[in-house]
């Protein structure tokens, strides 16, 4: 068994422009833990998971969070 015979091909990602809310939006509406981050050719520079989220925001105080 390859890598391809389990592998989801309808991919959820997000691109480098989205915003952390949108990012985090996406990763709860799906029920999912990380997206692939794509440039804008289409090509996978990154991921960013919801632990990735969870660090950012423990540096951010409460009312800076609004501008994430």
């Amino acid at each position: 068994m390859r890598a391809k015979d389990i592998m989801s091909k309808n991919v959820i990602y997000a691109t480098l422009n989205e915003t952390i809310y949108d990012v985090s939006k996406k990763l709860y509406e799906n029920k999912i833990t990380g997206l692939p981050i794509l440039d804008d050719k289409g090509k996978i520079v990154g991921i960013i998971s919801q632990s990735d989220i969870v660090k950012l925001l423990e540096k951010y105080k409460e009312e800076d969070l609004r501008n994430l």
